[in-house]
């Protein structure tokens, strides 16, 4: 159905008005028509844009992102771990015994001590030296009993001839009250109490040690050895004029340890050694030594060796020559 004229003419005036208000609202002039009504969508995050005053459009404002935050981990808290503690050991408890009730002791004897007394220490069993030593006991004792002076007992011990024993033996002397040891008499048995460092009462010995052996202070000797009377021999010779000497020997221990001893005697005094001869009973061995002698002039002899020995040999020396 046709619509009047007027109210055609009232529609075109209305939207040429409307279309003239938006022309002038649109800065480009653009021919195309905006929508009338645009519904306004939201942005999340950002402010909705705001037209100037000249009409421009602001710059979009973008609000800085925070920088990320990383939460800070808190360092681990290490909780000291509490000393161990020990309980403490309660002490022990000990209940105080009962005292006993106190015994009387019985009295301990009195030993009273021995009287001072002089020991005679001789191998009085041995086989070899008993017969030697029973003489000198026996004439110990008769001298004993003749000095008036004399008012230590004598005590008697046997030095069983026993390198294992006599130290043992020596102890006990001295343990006796004893002021005076006589003995040992074998060399031995001298030599090993001079060297035991147990010499604290004097000590009269009836040898000598070995050479090597030194002698320790109140020790003393009475030497019945040969070697001391080989020296004493080349004293006196040497003492009566004689100077050069002739040394007869046999095949012993002893008789080269008397030849030894008067050589060194002699030698040192200032004598001079002009035959040695070590004796064969052969007549050839003998008519030979004979002739030595009367070739060197030999004004004294010494035989080192016993007197059967010495029996023998004392014919084929003439007798005007000193022979000891």
């Amino acid at each position: 159905m046709g619509f009047p004229l007027v109210v055609r003419a009232l529609i075109l005036g209305l939207m040429f008005s409307t279309y003239t208000a938006l022309s002038a609202d649109d800065p480009t002039n653009a021919t195309t028509p905006k929508a009338i009504y645009e519904p306004a969508v939201p942005t999340p995050a950002t402010e909705p844009e705001k037209m100037t005053d000249d009409g421009a459009m602001p710059e979009a404002v973008t609000s800085p992102m925070p920088e990320a935050v990383t939460p800070s981990v808190p360092e681990a808290v290490t909780s000291p771990m509490p000393e161990a503690v020990t309980p403490p050991v309660p002490e022990a408890v000990t209940f105080p015994l009962p005292e006993a009730e106190p015994v009387a002791a019985e009295p301990m004897p009195v030993i009273p001590p021995k009287p001072p007394q002089m020991a005679l220490l001789l191998p009085l069993k041995s086989t070899t030296f008993g017969r030697a030593a029973e003489a000198v006991k026996d004439g110990f004792m008769a001298a004993s009993q003749l000095a008036s002076e004399m008012d230590l007992p004598i005590e008697i011990y046997d030095s069983e001839e026993n390198s294992q024993n006599l130290l043992s033996i020596y102890n006990r002397i001295l343990g006796d009250n004893t002021k005076i040891v006589v003995g040992p008499m074998t060399r031995s048995e001298v030599s090993l109490i001079a060297r035991s460092g147990m010499v604290t009462t004097p000590t009269l010995a009836l040898n000598v040690p070995d050479a090597d052996v030194p002698w320790p202070q109140l020790f003393y000797s009475l030497s019945l050895s040969q070697e001391a009377e080989a020296r004493q021999l080349a004293n006196i010779a040497f003492e009566r004029g004689l100077r050069r000497a002739a040394i007869v020997t046999i095949e012993a221990a002893l008789s080269k340890r008397m030849q030894g001893a008067f050589a060194a005697e002699w030698l040192k005094l200032g004598g001079t050694t002009t035959l040695g001869y070590v004796y064969n009973p052969t007549p050839k061995s003998l008519a030979q030594f004979r002739a030595a002698l009367k070739a060197q002039q030999v004004d004294v002899v010494f035989i080192a060796s016993d007197a059967a020995v010495a029996r023998k040999i004392r014919p084929h020396i003439k007798g005007t020559i000193p022979t000891y």
